[in-house]
């Protein structure tokens, strides 16, 4: 048998396989099935958890780097900046940030970014732990009802970050000068608020500061506060010296702006977005707010001189006014200057009182007299001003807005008067014990004092004198070069 023959009887006696189709799961699949949903399901929950996305817009991008930059609420991360691009404009950086999911409710028009970095300032060092992790934006959530995704970031941490319900007032001013967002605001040189913005003035009317006041000190802020520009260093010369002030060390380096309210104010407190104006200088508001207070006249002349706004309206030396506006009279031919006396000194004005030109030196020369030159103080001279007198019978007391001549100088007599005129204490919860009364000077070097005590009970009648200088009402005072001269008697 040969072999072909035999192969062929060996495959005949095998048996026939049969051949079934199998329906069903192949286990081969279950491992890339299984990947998949692991997958998917990782996918599902990021994107379940992955939160809003926000488009911050800030003047600088200094310290932004994406992938890098968190944003942080309370030193908890929030979020991350995922990218940092100039605007269309170029004037600004947009930098965008992804944020928890968490988040979601609070991103609103109340929400607040700004970007923390490691500052030295007069007033410390702030943001410390930017140093280490580098510099990030704060957020302070909001709990407004229209959602945003689309916000403004400041430069600095806002006061109303730690105080919502600070007090919003505006400040009006000429010109900005070194004001600035985070300008703070002092209140006797307590920090107290801070600048948060500002803008033109509608037209030509300077520029507008919006200013946030802690509230703890919101409830001294009334209608008649007045607020001031303490930046830099006011120096002021007088008869006193060399006055020197600055609101603090920190105003002085980075700018201030400081306030403050008549003691005893019984004005309102102030509202949110009352507008006060800013005042050059503490002088300034000092000038301003004697200026509202106390009996307004008018005195009038053919001219004024070096008289000027600000000025001080004196009797018997003391100050006791304050020179207002100046202005030409309806038919232009004399010039009407408004003046104000403090509240304490109104009743020394009276219907036959005398103003004068206070400033300069008026110099007398006669062939029996000689030379006499009179002022009436050498502050005057310095600084100019108004003086007046009352009569020894003093007439009835006037209204507001009394039209007075203004001399150019006094008559010889109006220096003697010397009317009894009780003053209410400076002090309302004080009694006046003790008066000091003062002879004006009618020389540069001649003066005379007389001293006389009021009654203790608070009467109209005043007791006798204690001590008393040369008679004002005796002989006429030699000028000094008459005295010089040997040309009359002491």
């Amino acid at each position: 048998m040969t072999s072909e023959t035999k192969r062929r009887s060996v495959e005949s006696e095998l048996p026939e396989a049969a051949v079934h189709e199998k329906r069903g799961f192949s286990m081969v699949w279950l491992i890339p099935i299984v990947a998949a949903l692991v997958g998917g399901g990782v996918v599902a929950r990021t994107l379940l958890e992955r939160g809003p996305t926000v488009t911050i817009r800030f003047a600088s991008g200094a310290g932004l780097e994406p992938g890098k930059t968190r944003v942080k609420y309370k030193s908890l991360v929030v979020g991350t900046v995922t990218d940092v691009a100039l605007s269309e404009d170029l004037a600004q950086v947009v930098a965008t940030a992804e944020l928890a999911a968490e988040a979601a409710p609070y991103l609103n028009e109340q929400t607040v970014f700004w970007v923390v970095r490691p500052e030295i300032s007069s007033s410390g060092i702030s943001g410390l732990d930017a140093l280490v992790s580098g510099s990030y934006i704060g957020v302070i959530p909001g709990h407004g009802q229209e959602p945003r995704r689309d916000f403004e970031g400041l430069a600095h941490h806002p006061l109303r970050a730690a105080h919502p319900d600070a007090l919003q007032v505006v400040l009006e001013a000429p010109a900005l000068g070194s004001i600035r967002e985070g300008t703070k605001i002092y209140h006797r040189s307590i920090e107290a608020g801070e600048v948060v913005g500002y803008a033109l003035a509608p037209g030509d009317g300077g520029v507008t500061i919006t200013a946030l006041i802690d509230p703890d000190f919101a409830k001294l802020v009334r209608s008649d506060t007045q607020f001031w520009n303490a930046s830099g260093i006011e120096v002021k010369v007088g008869m006193g010296g060399v006055r020197v002030h600055t609101e603090s060390l920190a105003a002085l380096l980075a700018g201030g702006i400081a306030f403050d309210t008549p003691q005893g104010s019984k004005a309102p407190g102030a509202e949110r977005g009352d507008r006060f104006p800013l005042h050059s200088s503490a002088d300034a508001a000092e000038r301003t707010r004697e200026h509202a207070e106390g009996l307004p006249l008018v005195i009038e002349a053919t001219h004024v001189g070096s008289l000027k706004e600000g000025d001080h309206v004196t009797y018997r030396q003391v100050r006791v006014g304050v020179v207002g506006r100046h202005e030409l009279s309806a038919d232009a031919r004399s010039v009407k200057v408004h003046l104000r006396i403090y509240p304490r000194y109104a009743r020394l004005v009276r219907s036959n009182s005398r103003f004068w030109n206070a400033s300069g030196i008026h110099a007398h020369f006669g062939l029996l007299s000689g030379l006499q030159v009179d002022t009436e103080s050498l502050e005057s001279i310095l600084a100019g001003g108004v003086a007046f007198a009352t009569p020894d019978e003093p007439g009835p007391r006037v209204k507001r807005g009394t039209l007075f001549p203004l001399h150019a100088r006094p008559e010889p007599e109006w220096h003697a008067w010397s009317p009894s005129i009780r003053l209410p204490s400076a002090d309302p919860g004080k009694t006046v014990h003790h008066a000091i009364h003062v002879e004006n000077h009618r020389s540069l070097f001649g003066n005379g004092v007389a001293s006389e005590a009021v009654s203790p009970d608070g009467g109209s009648a005043a007791v006798p004198a204690v001590a008393s200088g040369p008679d004002a009402r005796g002989a006429r005072k030699r000028g000094f070069f008459r005295r010089v001269l040997g040309r009359g008697g002491s």
